[in-house]
C-alpha cells in the first residue's frame, strides 16, 4: 500500500497542483523535442554573450587606463615634485588642454635651460601668482630669458628672470585633467557625461563574464516536480537592497577618487596660459622616453622662386622609424600643407613654388620620432615671387662727355628690388659691361665717360628682386661719346642744406683744366657767387650755409680749361637752405643686445639736437623723464626707398612722436613688412663743443609686433630727419634739415 501512495503523488499520471497533468519530461510544450534545438534562441543568446564580454572588456580597459593615468601624474608628488593641469593650447600641439604636465623643482645650481619646458611665474602678472607652461627660447643676457608658447607666433612680451622659474618639466601624462578644465570652466554637460560614463564603465568592469550559450553541456531530463502543498499566504517581496548598496559603493569610490583627483592635487596649481604674443619654437620635449632630440628647419631666404631646396636637422639620436615632414602655410595663419615626407637624413626635399601665389608663407618641419612629435621654429614671411621685376632705362641724352649721371626706373610689386646694374656696350655689339651697380632707390649713379673711346654707344639696364628674377630693359641705343671739348657738372648735394656742407664737381678738357669755380645763386636768379675754386680733382669745397639766409639756391660749376675756354655745367636747382638756430645734430646707436647688425632687445638711438628743446613739443606733456613708446621699423619698399631704406620712427599711443624719422640706409626687415618693439624714451641735457644740447635716448624692449627682422652685415651712416615741430627753449623751431651719423662708417645695433 505504501507503494501504491509512492506512484500516485510522483508519477507521470499526478495532477499538478494547478491542474495541467505534469506529463513525462520532454512532453512539455515549452520544451522542444529531444535531440532538437531551437535555432533562433540560440543564434540571440550567442550575439547577446559576445556584446556583453565585449562592452566587459572595453570597461575594463577604460578603467585600467584611467587609474594607470592618475598614477603616473600622482606618483612623482612623493619625491616632491609638482602636477599641473594644461588649462590653455598655447603649448599645442604637444601639450594640449587637460593634459598633466609632472616637474620637478628647478634649483639656483642649475643652468637655465634653451629650448626646454619649464613652469615659472607669469612675470607680467604682479597682484597674484599665475603659473605658465612655456618653453624657453633665448638667453636676453641681463639674468633675464625669452619664453614663447609652442602654438603662438611670437615671444612672450615679458622676459623672465631665475627667481620666476619653479620647476622644470619631465613628464607628460594625456588627458586625465579634463575633468578638472571641465569643473573650472563650469562646463558641466561634458563633465556629466564623463561621470556618467566613467560610472557605467567602473559599475560593468565588475560584472563577471557570462558562460558562452553555445558551449556544448549535457541534456538533463527535467525532474518531476514535486507536488506543492498548502500553506499559508507569504507577505509580498520586497527589494532586497542592503546587500547591493556595499557593491555599489565599491563601485563608485574608485570613480569618485579619480573624478577628485584633480581638485585634490592640482587645483590651482597652474596655467598654461596664452599670453599676447608668445613664437612657436623647437621642440625638445619627450614623452615617457631619453631620447632627447630637436628639429630645425633652414631658411631657404627672404624671397624664393621656382624649385626651393629644403633642409631640415635633426638633433640627438632620433628614434628607429623617425620621419620628418616639411609643412608650408600662407604667412600668419595655421593652413598648413605638406610639402613633403622624408625618413632618413639629410632630411631635404624640393618645394615646386611655380603654382602658388605670389605671398608670403610659413614654413615648418615636424619631426615624428616613437611617441614624441616636435614642431621646429617657424621659419616666417617667406616671400614667394615668381612675377619678374620691371625696369626702364632713362635717355642719358647725347652726346656725352665727362661726368653724367645715368639712372633707371625700377619697381618690383612683390619682394622689392635687390639691385640695378647699368650697363653699357659699344653699338652694334652685345659685349655689355657695367657702369655701375645701385642698391637703393633712385636707382642711379655718375659715370665717367672719358673711360670709354669716342664713339656710338647703347646702355640698358638689369633689375633683380630679391627672390632672383631678373629683367632687362629695352636699349638706348646710338648714344654718343664725344671727350674732344671740355664737360663740367655739379655733383647734387641733397634737398636740405644747413651747417657746413660738401659740393663737389667733375671736369674735364682734352687741353687739360686750370680750374673749377662752384658758385650759388638764390634760386631763380642769375646772380652767381663763388663758393670756392679749386685747381685739382677732386674738386670739391665746403660751403658755410650759415653766412646766408635760409632759402632755396641753385648751384653750378664753372670749368677754365687750359686754352682759356671756359664751360658752364647744368644747374643743380632748388636745393633749400635751412639754418635754424635748433637743428639735428648728430644720430648714433648703441649695441645692447646679442647680435651685430641686428634690431633686437637693449639696443639705443640717440638723437641728439643743436640746442636744448622744449620736450612737451616732441610729445606732449613730456618732460624728458623715462616714458613708455614704440619703435617702429618699415621696409623700405612700403615708402617707396627700395630695399635698404629701412625706415624708424617712434609712436606714443599710437600716434607719431615729433622726432621726424631715421632712414637707416640698410636692410633690416623682410620685404613689406613692419615690425615694432616696446621702447623706454628719455631727454637730457649734455654739452657738445661747450654747447648745452638736448639728447634724446631711446632703449629698445621686447619685440611686439612682426618676426622679419633680419641681421644686416653692411657698415653704412644712417641719416636722421628731424621734425619742424619742436622748438627749443626761446620758441624757435627746428630746421627739417637731415644730419648723416659722424664718425668712421661701421655696422649699427
Amino acid at each position: 500500500m505504501a507503494d501504491t501512495t509512492t506512484a500516485d503523488v510522483h508519477g507521470p499520471s499526478s495532477p499538478d497542483p494547478s491542474g495541467t497533468p505534469a506529463g513525462p519530461p520532454g512532453d512539455s510544450p515549452d520544451d522542444p523535442p529531444d535531440g532538437s534545438t531551437d535555432d533562433r534562441t540560440s543564434a540571440a543568446g550567442l550575439t547577446t554573450a559576445w556584446g556583453g564580454l565585449a562592452v566587459l572588456f572595453a570597461a575594463r580597459a577604460y578603467r585600467a587606463v584611467l587609474l594607470t593615468l592618475a598614477v603616473i601624474a600622482t606618483l612623482p608628488l612623493l619625491w616632491s615634485w609638482s602636477s599641473h593641469v594644461i588649462r590653455t593650447g598655447s603649448m599645442e600641439p604637444g601639450i594640449t588642454v587637460g593634459d598633466v604636465v609632472v616637474a620637478r623643482p628647478f634649483t639656483d645650481l642649475e643652468d637655465v635651460p634653451l629650448g626646454r619646458v619649464m613652469v615659472f611665474a607669469n612675470p607680467a602678472v604682479t597682484d597674484h601668482e599665475q603659473l605658465l607652461v612655456h618653453r624657453v627660447v633665448s638667453d636676453l643676457d641681463g639674468g633675464e630669458w625669452a619664453t614663447a608658447g609652442d602654438a603662438n607666433r611670437d615671444i612672450d612680451t615679458t622676459p623672465v628672470r631665475r627667481e620666476h622659474l619653479q620647476s622644470r618639466a619631465m613628464l607628460l601624462v594625456p588627458f586625465v585633467g579634463k575633468p578638472f578644465v571641465w569643473s573650472a570652466d563650469r562646463d558641466f554637460v561634458p563633465l556629466a557625461g564623463w561621470a556618467l560614463l566613467t560610472c557605467a564603465a567602473f559599475a560593468l568592469a565588475r560584472r563577471r563574464p557570462t558562460r558562452d550559450p553555445a558551449a556544448p553541456t549535457a541534456r538533463r531530463r527535467r525532474p518531476p516536480r514535486p507536488p506543492r502543498t498548502p500553506r499559508a499566504r507569504r507577505a509580498p517581496h520586497r527589494p532586497r537592497l542592503v546587500p547591493e548598496a556595499p557593491a555599489l559603493a565599491r563601485s563608485l569610490l574608485p570613480v569618485l577618487a579619480v573624478a577628485l583627483l584633480p581638485a585634490l592635487v592640482w587645483s590651482g596649481s597652474a596655467n598654461a596660459s596664452f599670453t599676447s604674443t608668445t613664437s612657436t619654437t623647437g621642440s625638445t620635449w619627450t614623452v615617457a622616453s631619453t631620447i632627447v632630440t630637436s628639429v630645425t628647419l633652414d631658411d631657404p631666404s627672404e624671397a624664393v622662386r621656382g624649385t626651393v631646396a629644403l633642409t631640415a636637422t635633426v638633433t640627438g639620436t632620433p628614434a628607429p622609424g623617425t620621419t620628418v615632414r616639411i609643412d608650408y602655410a600662407p604667412a600668419d595663419t595655421t593652413t598648413w600643407r605638406t610639402i613633403c615626407t622624408t625618413t632618413a637624413a639629410p632630411y631635404t626635399c624640393s618645394w615646386s613654388t611655380t603654382g602658388l601665389t605670389n605671398q608670403e608663407y610659413d614654413l615648418r618641419a615636424v619631426l615624428v620620432s616613437g611617441s614624441a612629435t616636435m614642431t621646429s621654429p617657424v621659419v616666417e614671411a617667406v616671400y614667394v615671387d615668381n612675377v619678374a621685376p620691371s625696369v626702364v632705362m632713362q635717355d642719358p641724352g647725347s652726346p656725352l662727355r665727362g661726368v653724367v649721371t645715368l639712372s633707371a626706373s625700377a619697381a618690383d610689386a612683390h619682394s622689392g628690388i635687390d639691385r640695378v646694374v647699368v650697363q653699357h656696350a659699344v653699338a652694334g655689339t652685345t659685349a655689355w659691361r657695367d657702369a655701375c651697380t645701385v642698391t637703393d632707390a633712385p636707382y642711379a649713379c655718375r659715370f665717367d665717360t672719358t673711360s670709354l673711346l669716342d664713339g656710338s654707344y647703347s646702355f640698358r639696364a638689369v633689375a633683380t628682386d630679391v627672390a632672383g628674377g631678373t629683367t632687362t630693359s629695352s636699349v638706348m641705343a646710338n648714344r654718343t661719346v664725344d671727350n674732344r671739348v671740355a664737360s663740367v657738372s655739379v655733383a647734387d648735394p641733397g634737398a636740405y642744406l644747413g651747417g657746413t656742407v660738401q659740393v663737389s664737381a667733375a671736369a674735364y678738357s682734352p687741353s687739360g683744366v686750370v680750374s673749377v669755380r662752384i658758385q650759388r645763386a638764390v634760386a631763380g636768379t642769375t646772380t652767381w657767387t663763388d663758393l670756392c675754386t679749386d685747381t685739382t680733382a677732386p674738386y670739391s669745397c665746403s660751403w658755410d650755409t650759415t653766412t646766408v639766409p635760409s632759402g632755396s639756391y641753385d648751384l653750378r660749376a664753372v670749368l677754365l680749361d687750359r686754352a682759356g675756354r671756359t664751360t658752364t655745367s647744368a644747374t643743380v636747382a632748388a636745393r633749400r637752405v635751412d639754418n635754424s638756430p635748433l637743428r639735428a645734430l648728430d644720430v648714433q646707436t648703441l649695441q645692447g643686445g646679442q647680435t651685430l647688425g641686428r634690431i633686437e632687445r637693449g639696443d639705443s638711438l640717440l638723437l641728439t639736437y643743436s640746442g636744448d628743446v622744449r620736450t612737451a613739443t616732441i610729445t606732449p606733456g613730456w618732460t624728458g623723464s623715462a616714458i613708455g613708446v614704440t619703435v617702429r621699423v618699415r621696409d623700405g619698399n612700403l615708402l617707396g626707398r627700395g630695399n635698404r631704406g629701412d625706415t624708424l620712427d617712434v609712436l606714443r599711443n599710437g600716434s607719431p612722436v615729433e622726432l621726424g624719422s631715421v632712414d637707416l640706409r640698410e636692410d633690416y626687415v623682410k620685404s613689406s613688412r613692419t615690425v615694432q618693439f616696446a621702447a623706454t624714451m628719455t631727454a637730457a641735457t649734455v654739452t657738445v663743443d661747450g654747447v648745452p644740447v638736448t639728447r634724446v635716448t631711446i632703449v629698445l624692449g621686447s619685440q611686439t609686433s612682426g618676426a622679419s627682422v633680419r641681421t644686416s652685415s653692411t657698415a653704412t651712416s644712417m641719416v636722421w630727419t628731424p621734425s619742424t615741430a619742436v622748438l627749443d627753449l626761446a620758441g624757435r623751431q627746428a630746421a627739417a634739415t637731415p644730419v648723416t651719423e659722424s664718425g668712421p662708417v661701421d655696422r649699427d645695433w
